[in-house]
């Protein structure tokens, strides 16, 4: 692991203590100015008493938190001086889906931290970054041609996701066998704002293009799940290169919101009314869940305009979905656990994270114009990122023969 990583880890583990402090000293005066409201009604002395109360504890959670922080500065030393400044080990597959578990849950306070476990956007071949230089492309694509596609994982996930469990080709792979497409897979910070990862990932592909061994003539962006709202979002920031965007394809992505995260907001809101320890610390450690999850809420892809405002303003003002380009074809694959996509057993659970309505974009309120789309039975929402039935139908849009 390098220095920046462990430095990482290392803050990650302060903050947490730090966190759980202030936690602890809300909850403990939460219960006492409810006590000493009761005990004011008997005795005049319980005001003074809770001023003192409240100052000891003060002091003790004051302490916990400047005792963190000198150690996190101290340690922050010691790792400097003795982690190699040239580490270049690769990290193991484990590492890389706690990393990528962690950004999803707190990726946005990482990125305000510029903390060392923050994932930096680029293109990754299963665990190792790939360069955007000519040279580094040439020997990692020494076939490449004119056609590109760019493959993007959903949230909590990396590049890893898109090989099979038991091994084989990935989609990219398979493209580029039968196809002819050059592709690349990104890995991200997914708990950044959709907006920030789509307008990135734009300025990516822009650098991409700019160092490609070949001129690019064909551009197709594939994601699985909240990628698919990323490259929804890149295609409208991309307008350098949007004409050569040929195809956007979203598997199982929840464009018009995710049940689970709707479910936890409401949680959250619940716990949050209630005055209580036992309520409102869930609720607050509910609420520090990232940007990124909480876009999923409602699916929104918008503009950097609406960024902050609360979903069900956006919902009450009926924001507009961006724009989609021109040029390109919009596909979507919706999943369904039951074989028969009718069942009323499918329509209820879809492909047990996203429902078919949301990953084809239409219901009574909002419409996402698809040219093409397909529901699929018997597959459950982690099998579109690489099972044989879904890259039958990716073909054949790619192709052109569906």
């Amino acid at each position: 692991m390098n220095s920046r990583k462990l430095l990482g880890l290392s803050n990650l583990l302060h903050d947490a203590i730090e966190k759980t402090s202030e936690l602890v000293q809300g909850a403990q005066d939460s219960a006492a100015r409810r006590t000493y409201a009761v005990l004011e009604q008997i005795t005049p002395l319980a005001g003074a008493v809770h001023h003192v109360q409240q100052a000891v504890t003060a002091a003790v959670h004051s302490s916990i938190r400047a005792t963190s922080g000198g150690l996190r500065t101290l340690e922050g030393v010691g790792i400097a001086a003795l982690a190699p400044k040239s580490e270049t080990s690769k990290a193991s597959r484990g590492f890389d889906k706690a990393q990528a578990a962690l950004n999803a849950l707190y990726g946005d306070f990482l990125h305000r931290r510029e903390s060392g476990l923050e994932i930096e956007l680029g293109m990754y071949d299963r665990g190792e970054p790939l360069p955007l230089e000519r040279e580094a492309l040439l020997l990692a694509r020494p076939q490449a041609s004119g056609k590109i596609c760019i493959l993007v994982h959903g949230l909590g996930y990396t590049e890893w996701e898109w090989i099979p469990p038991g091994g084989g080709e990935t989609f990219g792979e398979m493209l580029a066998r039968d196809l002819g497409y050059t592709s690349y897979t990104v890995r991200y910070n997914s708990g950044l704002h959709i907006s920030e990862n789509g307008r990135a990932l734009a300025k990516l592909i822009e650098r991409l293009l700019r160092e490609h061994p070949q001129p690019v003539t064909e551009i197709a962006l594939i994601g699985h799940s909240m990628g698919g709202l990323v490259v929804r979002s890149a295609a409208h920031y991309g307008p350098a290169w949007s004409h050569l965007l040929k195809h956007v394809v979203c598997l199982g992505s929840p464009h018009l919101g995710a049940p689970l995260e709707k479910a936890v907001h409401l949680l959250a809101s619940t716990l949050g009314a209630f005055e209580t320890a036992g309520t409102k610390v869930p609720a607050q450690v509910l609420q520090g869940r990232s940007a990124g999850i909480k876009d999923l809420r409602y699916g929104y892809v918008v503009d950097d305009d609406w960024l902050g405002k609360d979903p069900d303003e956006l919902l009450k003002n009926h924001a507009r979905e961006i724009p989609l380009v021109e040029s390109a074809a919009y596909c979507f694959v919706a999943a369904c656990l039951t074989r028969d996509t009718a069942h009323p057993l499918g329509q209820i659970l879809g492909d047990a994270l996203v429902r078919v309505p949301s990953a084809s974009g239409r219901s009574k309120s909002r419409h996402i114009s698809f040219h093409f789309g397909r529901v699929l039975g018997g597959l459950g929402h982690l099998d579109l990122q690489y099972h044989p039935q879904v890259y039958e139908v990716l073909r054949g849009w790619l192709a052109g023969t569906m």
